[in-house]
């Protein structure tokens, strides 16, 4: 897998890289460009890209790491806590002992 901006695709693809793992991997071993930062293009540049990279026939998936962090951040899928909350509570505890 090879993941590239959505910015400017074309641009990060590396087609060296998806013929050195065909021919490496025997058939065995599949190319996935995963374009990234998908979030960041109009539904037209989605179009483009995807039926560029279809055209080339590259399998290629698009992916917003922000939106599906937002996603995780909004379901409450952590344990709960929050990430600098017990350091404050242990500092404030501190304060209450001197």
């Amino acid at each position: 897998m090879q993941i590239v901006d959505a910015r400017n695709p074309d641009f990060f693809y590396a087609s060296d890289l998806e013929k050195y793992i065909t021919d490496v991997g025997e058939g065995k071993k599949e190319f996935m460009l995963l374009i990234n930062k998908s979030d960041f293009l109009s539904e037209g540049l989605l179009k483009h890209w995807n039926d560029y990279f279809n055209e080339k026939g590259v399998k290629h998936l698009f992916f917003s790491a922000l939106k599906e962090q937002n996603k995780l951040d909004n379901e409450n899928l952590y344990d709960g806590s929050d990430k600098g909350g017990s350091e404050e509570a242990s500092d404030d505890d501190s304060d209450e002992d001197e």
